[in-house]
């Protein structure tokens, strides 16, 4: 995996089928974000703790509205009263 994040870090083509673990990683983030996509907009804390799985840093405040989808979650870091709406 490191040789398709050297790429992704170069700005390079990769091909994510080339490493198996990395379409693992893919997966469970298209699995994550489904299931936060389908939990009610009103379980605010829910919905944040299954996002605190998937992402790099999340902070105790913040808000991202539904549909949220993202490739791979961990190169994501989002600080302090951080919102989002698509």
């Amino acid at each position: 995996m490191m040789k398709i994040m050297e790429q992704i870090e170069r700005g390079e083509e990769f091909n994510v089928l080339s490493d198996e673990s990395f379409f693992v990683d893919k997966q469970r983030c298209e699995d994550i974000c489904f299931q936060y996509n389908m939990i009610p907009p009103s379980k605010i804390t829910e919905r944040n703790e299954l996002l605190r799985t998937l992402l790099g840093k999340a902070t105790d405040s913040f808000w991202i509205l539904s549909p949220f989808h993202c490739e791979y979650g961990y190169n994501i870091e989002i600080g302090n009263d951080f919102a989002s709406n698509h």
